[in-house]
């Protein structure tokens, strides 16, 4: 290492640091076969003794090559991107950690281009990391995963790709400072036929953040994702699926007045019985929804069209289609039959579209119509999803407690929900 320029006499003498004093240069760096172990107590319950585990990384073999502050290699020759760090492992006795890319820690803020893996890593011996920050210990099970990260002018931009394999829950830590997150309900919605959890997250982070680092930024990324299980699980689920990312699961659409599936709602209920056939712990329940305004319109269209029709029967014996125009005529003669009590048939006749509208309002449509509508539409998608081989102890129609409408101006919908 040599001196560096000196900083202008502007600079403040306090900011000035080691690194803006010294050049460093440094062409190699191996270790080999290297060990770390962490000691750390673990308490599996309030009130209970902590007990102490070890998280042990050995046969650590590392190589940082070509670090420099000045963008100046040994050699001479000028460092392209920072520096190589080539770091292996064996971690806990039989998975393995890896972190490979380029570096340059240097620099603020830091600039890198990294991946992290971790391969088939027993997870029990993490009970000091997870008890602290997931809230739970782990009585067996074992993680994979693949972690790419760049960092960028001051922007921290990765993918976080996992699969935990064969996980239980041993209960949950008595950490004073563990979140209440439910992962055993996280655990159950995204667990598959074979026994695994798999997920992928992006992430961003401000690397310029005084109190900014990785594995925070990790965990929390962690937390907000079991976070979102418990708070949007059929979102999750829908992220499973190529090209259905933006899908709603928890919403099976109806066109209006209809309890037939059809369309997006078909789409829908194959979507469901696909998380239901990799999800074997995975149960639903359905709700029949409604809108009144655009079922009772529906509905009283339906009913005015088959009053028509038989209006039409009785005119004509041999009725063998009903056109338009027969339709047409048919609401004319209903709406002069049935004038309200005290009112004159106007001369002249008001347009048809005004007579339609009359005729429609005269529908006697029920909040029990539109209840036995609701409730045929749950039917539909309990029907349509045992028809697909689901076992029955699986879906169930669950009775509305409250009103069957969509509070929020949604479209016409069954409703699914986990039980």
């Amino acid at each position: 290492a040599a001196p560096a320029a000196r900083p202008s006499s502007g600079a403040s003498t306090a900011a000035t640091t080691l690194l803006d004093r010294w050049t460093v240069r440094l062409g190699e760096l191996v270790l080999e076969q290297g060990d770390v172990r962490i000691d750390a107590s673990v308490v599996d319950a309030k009130g209970s003794e902590p007990r102490r585990e070890t998280i042990v990384l050995d046969q650590l073999d590392l190589r940082i090559a070509d670090l420099t502050t000045d963008g100046v290699r040994i050699d001479g020759s000028r460092a392209a991107s920072g520096g190589d760090i080539d770091l292996k492992a064996r971690l806990v006795g039989s998975g393995r950690l890896g972190v490979t890319g380029t570096i340059d820690p240097f620099q603020r803020p830091i600039v890198a281009d990294i991946v992290l893996t971790i391969d088939d890593a027993p997870l029990p011996p993490t009970n000091p990391i997870a008890g602290r920050y997931v809230g739970w210990n782990i009585e067996r099970g074992r993680l994979s995963t693949r972690i790419p990260t760049t960092v960028h002018e001051g922007q921290v931009k990765g993918t976080l790709d996992f699969t935990l394999d064969g996980v239980q829950l041993a209960g949950r830590s008595g950490h004073q400072d563990a979140p209440g997150l439910p992962l055993d309900f996280a655990l159950a919605i995204m667990r598959d036929s074979n026994d695994q959890v798999r997920g992928t997250i992006p992430f961003t982070g401000d690397a310029t953040s005084p109190n900014f680092s990785l594995g925070g930024l990790i965990v929390q990324v962690i937390l907000n994702f079991v976070g979102k299980v418990a708070t949007a699980p059929f979102q999750l689920l829908a992220s499973a699926f190529a090209g259905a990312e933006n899908t709603d699961l928890s919403a099976i659409a109806f066109a209006p007045g209809s309890a037939t599936l059809e369309g997006d709602g078909l789409k829908v209920v194959d979507l469901l019985v696909k998380a239901l056939e990799e999800r074997p712990s995975l149960e639903l329940g359905v709700v029949g929804r409604l809108d009144r305004e655009a079922d009772g319109r529906a509905i009283r269209a339906r009913m005015l069209r088959e009053a028509a029709q038989q209006r039409t029967r009785n005119s004509t014996a041999a009725l063998r289609s009903f056109d338009a125009a027969q339709e047409r005529w048919a609401v004319k003669l209903l709406w002069r039959e049935t004038m309200p009590e005290g009112e004159e048939i106007p001369d002249p006749e008001p347009p048809y579209e005004a007579i339609e509208q009359a005729m429609l309002a005269r529908m006697p449509l029920s909040d029990a119509m539109l209840e036995e509508l609701a409730a045929k539409r749950a039917e539909a998608v309990v029907a349509a999803i045992l028809g697909a081989r689901i076992a029955e102890s699986r879906i169930s129609i669950v009775p509305a407690t409250d009103d069957p409408a969509a509070a929020d101006g949604s479209p016409p919908a069954a409703q699914a929900g986990l039980v």
